[in-house]
């Protein structure tokens, strides 16, 4: 029996190493699936590449899905995007992550956030907590960070 590859590309972290362990136990491949998991730079690079064809299948947040089907993504895709979610797997909870010397929200103020995304969920996240106590909606600058502007670009 020959092997059926998939190509799937996740957000690296902990919630892979399900799909680590049965690539190295040799489940998919028993199953007749060879499996490639590819970590992705960024939700942009993530989705552009699920609907350009070089992965057919990829572990991402709802929002993202949302965000590209209905086309307020950060990015414009080359072709219409045929997205759906098969399932849910893990709780995620967001965490504002911030440089040592920030210690309350006002220390944010005038500050920048880093996203990797601007049209997303996790983006909305991010408004959020710059309107809490201490911060008015305004008073931190959110923009993609380097890092993720240039990611996967070939």
């Amino acid at each position: 029996m020959t092997a059926t590859t998939l190509k799937l590309i996740a957000f690296p972290g902990a919630p892979n190493l399900p799909i680590f362990a049965a690539i190295e136990r040799g489940y998919f491949e028993d199953a007749g699936v060879l499996v490639t998991l590819e970590t992705t730079p960024s939700s942009a690079y993530q989705i552009e590449s699920l609907v350009n064809g070089d992965f057919q299948i990829a572990a991402t947040a709802f929002d993202n899905v949302v965000a590209y089907q209905e086309q307020q993504g950060a990015v414009q895709l080359a072709k219409e995007p045929d997205l759906f979610v098969v399932m849910g797997a893990t709780q995620l909870e967001l965490s504002l992550v911030v440089a040592p010397e920030i210690q309350t929200y006002e220390d944010l103020r005038g500050r920048s956030l880093a996203l990797d995304a601007l049209a997303t969920g996790f983006a909305s996240c991010s408004i959020t907590c710059s309107s809490m106590p201490g911060l008015m909606r305004g008073a931190t600058r959110r923009s993609r960070s380097a890092r993720h502007r240039s990611a996967g670009r070939r």
